[in-house]
């Protein structure tokens, strides 16, 4: 049922969460709206619901007081995500009163999945009592149905006449997907999934204030005063502010709701899954000990154990600090740590010891490794580099960040970056030596135009056979 839009196999190897101040996105300016099953802590499974409580701060509750209208609440088996389920059929929340503080501007951003075939179902509407002809129309609206695209409806007081705007891509049963409709003096848009599909230009305000007077928010119920229809299908979040928000905060909060609804779950994982741990004689006759970890939970950090026999128990810890781990991680980690107390001609043991943060560990080993006679020493490598990605700093950033790795022998870099939509915005490549290095990106297209503010994908890959990807936001 999840939606694999734009870009699905770049983005669903990565997780970002942005930090929120009581808004999506920390987006707050012109917030009116915010309906979030998620939030929804009062019922359970299949509980009717008779109140979606507003997040936005400003107590726009959605309620019903008949059993038999209200909607379902649920819980997605597979990908752990809430929604309220609407049956088509008498089905609809209300909230009593006009969100919008103006009627110049708007935003709508919604997370809903349709099932409805009739083509006048609406998923919010703004039902008012137009006085010239005592009947109920809609100021605003949004509106879907099986097989055809997204509309966004608007009744516009420069000419008392609805209007609407309809998407270019069709919609599917059982398909979350996201979609966010603006509307500005002269300009309004529909973005399906992230992608325009639609922008044009139309003057006018929302209703005129006295000829047409909205009432009522309506979810689930588009109606008129000859008939009623109710939307069927699941909603997951609606998000409404009095503005235009900008292309920048548009794309963070589809960001966002992209993570939260459609990034694929974790799989349960150990604390450290270890893929490797080995030891190199190096220079000195020091021993070299390497270690990769796939994923890392509640990870504090690492203690190296050393003995001359195959028994933990008459190890000792080599390392004086505790070697930091990384937390929580899903991608490879790859640490390194050299043993100086070493003698010539010895054969020793060690031991990795994984340190939760709730102070439990897990010990891993043991490996042995035979250092040398002097005289037998020859010229043992140097320290050697790791190929790996480190990432960007800083992130976010502005103008330019530096994307910052690591070669084991010289090789020609590639850096390919994408928008969230998926498209290429900047190839970057260069020749590098042996070592630690970066390579600069200002921020700019392939064009040389300066990119907005957003969420930014790129793929790092070295002519040695590695690849890696990672994220950074431009914040203006």
């Amino acid at each position: 049922m999840k939606r694999r839009i734009l870009f699905l196999t770049l983005v669903a190897a990565f997780f970002f969460t942005l930090s929120l101040s009581a808004g999506p996105a920390g987006i707050t300016d012109g917030l009116v709206l915010w309906l979030d099953a998620s939030e929804i802590t009062e019922y359970n499974e299949n509980d009717p619901v008779n109140n979606w409580s507003d997040q936005s701060g400003n107590n726009n509750d959605a309620e019903q007081t008949e059993l038999d209208s209200m909607p379902i609440y649920l819980v997605d088996e597979v990908y752990d995500f809430a929604f309220l389920r609407f049956d088509g059929f008498d089905d609809y929340l209300r909230i009593n009163s006009d969100i919008l503080t103006s009627n110049h501007e708007i935003t709508i951003i919604s997370v809903v999945n349709q099932a409805n075939t009739s083509l006048d179902a609406r998923w919010i509407n703004a039902r008012a009592w137009q006085s010239s002809n005592s009947q109920y129309w809609p100021n605003w609206s949004m509106q879907s149905t099986v097989g055809s695209a997204i509309r966004f409806f608007l009744f516009t007081g420069m000419d008392n006449t609805p209007h609407g705007i309809e998407g270019t891509t069709n919609i599917n049963n059982d398909q979350f997907f996201i979609t966010t409709a603006r509307f500005y003096p002269s300009l309004w848009d529909l973005h399906l999934d992230g992608e325009l599909q639609v922008s044009t230009t139309k003057s006018g305000t929302i209703g005129d204030g006295t000829f047409r007077v909205t009432e009522s928010i309506d979810i689930g119920l588009y109606s008129l005063s000859a008939s009623d229809t109710y939307w069927g299908g699941d909603i997951a979040e609606i998000i409404v502010y009095n503005r235009a928000l900008s292309d920048g905060e548009r794309s963070l909060i589809e960001g966002e709701l992209y993570t939260k609804y459609f990034e694929e779950p974790d799989e349960p994982s150990q604390p450290v899954e270890l893929s490797s741990f080995t030891a190199t004689i190096i220079a000195n006759n020091y021993v070299q000990l390497r270690w990769t970890t796939e994923t890392e939970t509640n990870l504090l950090g690492y203690n190296v154990h050393r003995s001359r026999e195959n028994d933990l128990a008459t190890a000792t810890k080599v390392n004086l600090l505790i070697i930091d781990g990384n937390g929580n991680s899903s991608q490879q980690q790859i640490y390194t740590f050299i043993d100086e107390g070493v003698a010539m001609n010895t054969l020793y043991y060690y031991w990795l010891e994984a340190i939760d943060l709730d102070i439990t560990t897990n010990i891993h080993g043991p490996i042995s490794i035979m250092t040398f006679y002097e005289e037998d020493q020859g010229n043992p490598p140097e320290l050697e580099y790791v190929t790996k990605l480190i990432g960007s700093y800083p992130n976010p950033f502005n103008p330019g960040t530096n994307i910052r790795f690591e070669l084991e022998r010289a090789a020609s870099v590639s850096v390919i970056i994408y928008n969230i939509l998926g498209q290429q915005i900047r190839a970057l490549s260069e020749s590098f030596e042996a070592g630690d290095n970066t390579l600069y990106w200002d921020g700019k297209d392939d064009n040389g135009n300066p990119s907005q503010s957003g969420i930014f994908f790129y793929r790092f890959s070295a002519s040695i056979g590695y690849e890696q990807y990672d994220k950074m936001i431009l914040l203006k």
